[in-house]
């Protein structure tokens, strides 16, 4: 008894075969990633992509090459917070296509604490220095989050 056996061998690699962005939310928003597409000789392929609007990638190229796969910045931080999942599809001429999963993982915004929580000063010109009279406490911020955080300080009375 035999069994047919049907291989059906891609024109183009593609490495790597996934790619993960990440964002918390008012941060820093991703770079792109360069793919690396391999192929035997000069291989035309065109792409497709689905998923959303929030990556993009060139409508055709040739491989061997790269291939960079760019967030949009103008929609991931208008983005709720959860994890989107996207495909690329790189089809050439002949052959079964090569696919990318693509990932973006947006996390909520850190909460910064500050200690102490409030701050009086107490300064009197000319007075003694110590405990009743210091002209400056220390305030220690603690960001939780993956992402440097600018601050103000404002004087209220």
């Amino acid at each position: 008894m035999s069994v047919p056996v049907t291989f059906a061998v891609g024109l183009i690699g593609v490495t790597p075969s996934t790619v993960a962005f990440t964002y918390q939310m008012n941060g820093v928003t991703p770079s792109p990633v360069s793919l690396t597409l391999s192929a035997a000789a000069n291989t035309a392929y065109t792409t497709t992509t689905s998923g959303g609007n929030w990556f993009s990638v060139q409508q055709s190229g040739t491989a061997p090459g790269p291939l960079v796969v760019n967030p949009n910045l103008g929609v991931i931080p208008s983005m709720s917070v959860g994890t989107y999942t996207g495909t690329i599809t790189l089809t050439p001429p002949s052959g079964p296509p090569a696919t990318v999963k693509v990932t973006l993982a947006i996390t909520s915004a850190p909460t910064v604490t500050a200690n102490p929580g409030s701050v009086n000063l107490n300064y009197q010109v000319g007075g003694a220095t110590g405990a009743t009279n210091s002209p400056s406490v220390i305030v220690t911020l603690t960001n939780p989050g993956n992402q440097s955080l600018p601050f103000g300080v404002s004087v209220s009375s």
